[in-house]
């Protein structure tokens, strides 16, 4: 079992997460389980806010914070720079 940044334990042995397009509330929800959507959503809008390199790396490809959608190259990013859940 390992902890994840939301202080959960959850089994992640071999959940390899395959880059795609995601909603904003699924894939937070992947790194928050134990919260609800909102909750998860607004935690990782924080994590992307507070990480000036994925800020900087998601404007640069256009990322629009209003769609509820993160696009594959949003998300292939955000496991670079936030790690995989």
């Amino acid at each position: 079992m390992k902890k994840c940044k939301c202080n959960v334990e959850h089994n992640n042995e071999l959940n390899y997460t395959k880059v795609r397009t995601f909603g904003k509330s699924e894939l937070a929800m992947l790194y928050c389980p134990a919260s609800q959507p909102k909750v998860a959503v607004a935690t990782l809008n924080r994590w992307i806010r507070r990480n000036k390199d994925l800020a900087k790396a998601l404007a640069a490809i256009g990322y629009n914070n209003n769609r509820h959608t993160f696009f594959s190259r949003e998300v292939a990013l955000i496991f670079k720079y936030i790690g995989e859940p």
